[in-house]
């Protein structure tokens, strides 16, 4: 079953119409409780979703997008589709979700910074003295928290080898920290998974506390998350930039949170400002995630006033949320060699997902 024929430009123009229209997203907090431990599935008629559309998505990927493991959509707090695909992975197999990483170590800074340990100005050479290599740059000592999450530092990197490069040293804080600063911290955006990683160094340092530890402790285990495996730096710090690994379902609440400004239940996880901040233009970003970005999050805003945001990760990984749809969408993919070709998501998602919306 295919939908509605419908062009991507005409779908949005329709879909910033519903966003006018929608549930705001401070006004989202009090729609329904927060998902039971087992996350009951709803029927999607009653979040406001067309299940024909839903299951004509999941269909449509099953041939088109062979690469694709599962598929999970939340409304309302209502999980309201999931589906899996292939044998490797199911409900309870958690699967890498690379750079949707850096939204998980933005938000543990923003903690600190919510603990008073840490400010948006706080520099390197305040927080890290001691890392910083002694032929560095001059100027990486002043490159702040904010050009960090903003991937802003100035530093000169290969953005099409980003990966790559960092993998390949023995030390990840020390090849970064060692970098030229070749433009104006704060003026230039360059993808850069160096600079997400120094996040969790230092947020590690002034918490005092393993950054998995912490993570768990204010994050994983209040959305009653089971501790992740996270993958390690040869400095063995956990990377802030890729690799820790979620279900869907864990992907999912955590977007949920985002969406909820932090509150969860009764609980305050995070100041409620935090993620409306996060998640805003700040910068514009590049040819990665073609879109504006924030604090670790991708960020579009189209002119009719149509605004999302979402983590990306290699080799198409989504967590997308649209905050006037009261919507949380995710597709991830279990992979250890890429696949040849790889599907890009995000056409899927405004053009398959996007159209359930019941106006």
């Amino acid at each position: 079953m295919r939908p509605v024929s419908i062009s991507r430009r005409s779908f949005v123009a329709g879909l910033g119409a519903l966003a006018l229209c929608g549930t705001s997203r401070a006004g989202a907090q009090s729609l329904a409780p927060i998902p039971d431990p087992d996350w009951t599935l709803v029927a999607p008629a009653e979040v406001g979703l067309a299940e024909t559309q839903l299951i004509a998505a999941g269909d449509f990927a099953a041939v088109n997008m062979p690469d694709i493991t599962g598929i999970v959509v939340v409304r309302n707090n209502g999980l309201a589709y999931e589906r899996y695909f292939g044998n490797e992975y199911g409900i309870d197999d958690p699967l890498n979700v690379r750079s949707i990483t850096k939204c998980v170590t933005g938000t543990l800074t923003g903690m600190a910074i919510d603990d008073g340990l840490l400010s948006l100005s706080s520099t390197i050479g305040e927080t890290i003295p001691d890392l910083i290599p002694p032929n560095a740059d001059p100027r990486t000592a002043s490159i702040t928290i904010d050009n960090l999450l903003t991937m802003s530092a100035g530093w000169a990197w290969d953005i099409h080898a980003d990966w790559g490069t960092l993998t390949a040293s023995p030390n990840w804080t020390e090849l970064t920290l060692g970098l030229p600063v070749i433009y104006e911290p704060g003026t230039f955006y360059a993808y850069n998974t160096g600079g997400s990683h120094l996040l969790g160094v230092i947020t590690q340092n002034v918490v005092g506390q393993d950054l998995a530890d912490y993570a768990d402790d204010r994050l994983w285990s209040p959305l009653g998350i089971e501790k992740p495996v996270w993958r390690r730096s040869p400095e063995g710090v956990v990377s802030g930039g890729a690799g820790v690994e979620l279900t869907p379902r864990d992907t999912a609440k955590f977007g949920l949170l985002s969406l909820r400004n932090g509150q969860w239940g009764d609980r305050s996880l995070i100041s409620e400002s935090w993620f409306p901040e996060a998640t805003r233009f700040h910068i514009q970003g590049d040819t990665t995630g073609y879109a504006g970005y924030g604090y670790q999050w991708w960020v579009i805003d189209y002119e009719n006033g149509f605004h999302a945001y979402f983590g990306l990760g290699f080799g198409s990984n989504y967590l997308y949320v649209v905050p006037a749809l009261d919507l949380v969408i995710v597709v991830l993919k279990g992979f250890e060699t890429p696949p040849t070709p790889i599907s890009i998501v995000r056409p899927f998602i405004e053009e398959w997902i996007l159209p359930a919306v019941i106006a």
